[in-house]
């Protein structure tokens, strides 16, 4: 017997609007080593105030130099960024330049250097961030890897959206014993930083899955695409739509909504994806592979998604539509 959760998204199909910003960026340059450390002395649950914006991406208050800004969670970036206008606000001193895998290609980019950044009980010192134009990137800023690594987020998409930050836990097996019912754990691998689920498939087609929290939408890779329309898997009809990355650069792409979707052992229907051949999927390796990048549209879905990343680890609740179905 395999717990399987269904999950119907027939209604975000038409959210796949023209102009959609798709993230996943890394940065060539690793960042430094920063350990980070909990101002109070302590490393309990934080509860995080988070908002949704208009695209369903996490936007969280983050503090650098005593002053609250509002980054956007992005589980698929190496590096974090910080918007261009507040580097020059706040008089943040002049980094290197770093060169930058984005959507539409790789670029050199300036940097700076945050003297101090907080977020939830999370404290890094001398943190060089990418320094880039707002109206790409939505927001003052996006929390990447170089902050969220060493930790657990569980995203609660059921009371307006809750953020909870902890440590990974040291017995999870007592936490999955007394935990929900219909959790449904998926096992993943660390490529380049980013977590990438192999037990993924699309009618019968494995493929490789990056969640991809600062993306709106998910994205496919042309080797997806056709193979899918080699099998004549039920799809809607393809529609053009442009994506923009986070140095501006805009990318065509078709956009449709797939039938269904399996990520171990979660079963969604009707899911909104474009597809479009992405240099990220190229840094990744995944150019003959079929991939794609779980943008919000899916995830905000859910009940509750947690991401942990030291045990490299999805956890997935949607408690209204589990059932248990025969096989596996």
């Amino acid at each position: 017997m395999k717990l399987l959760a269904s999950l119907g998204l027939g209604l975000l199909a038409a959210s796949l609007a023209v102009g959609a910003r798709a993230h996943a960026f890394i940065a060539l340059q690793p960042p430094a080593a920063h350990p980070a450390t909990a101002p109070d002395g302590t490393a309990g649950a934080q509860q995080v105030p988070v908002a949704l914006d208009a695209t369903r991406r996490l936007s969280v208050p983050v503090r650098i130099d005593g002053e609250q800004l509002h980054f956007l969670i992005d589980t698929a970036s190496t590096r974090s960024v910080i918007a261009s206008d507040v580097a020059t606000r706040l008089a943040l001193g002049a980094g290197g330049k770093l060169e930058i895998v984005h959507i539409g290609g790789v670029d050199q980019v300036p940097s700076v250097i945050i003297p101090a950044l907080s977020f939830s009980d999370i404290a890094l010192s001398d943190v060089e961030a990418p320094a880039l134009l707002r109206g790409n990137l939505g927001s003052d800023g996006l929390l990447g890897l170089d902050v969220l690594r060493n930790d657990r987020l569980s995203i609660d998409f059921t009371h307006q959206a809750r953020l909870t930050v902890t440590p990974s836990p040291r017995h999870p097996e007592r936490e999955r014993l007394t935990g929900d019912s219909d959790l449904i754990i998926v096992t993943a691998r660390s490529r380049l930083g980013e977590l990438v689920v192999t037990d993924a498939e699309i009618d019968g087609t494995p493929l490789a899955v990056i969640l991809d929290t600062g993306a709106e939408e998910s994205i496919g890779n042309p080797a997806l695409a056709r193979l899918l329309a080699r099998r004549s898997v039920e799809i809607g009809g393809l529609h053009p739509t442009v994506l923009t990355s986070v140095t501006g650069a805009v990318l065509k792409a078709n956009y449709t909504s797939i039938a269904s979707m399996r990520i171990g052992g979660v079963i969604i229907h009707n899911v909104p994806m474009a597809f479009g051949d992405l240099e990220t999927f190229r840094h990744f390796g995944l150019v003959k592979r079929p991939a794609l990048l779980l943008g919000m549209s899916t995830l905000s879905a859910f009940s509750r998604v947690t991401i942990d990343f030291p045990r490299r680890e999805i956890h997935f609740v949607m408690s209204r539509h589990a059932a248990v179905a025969d096989g596996g």
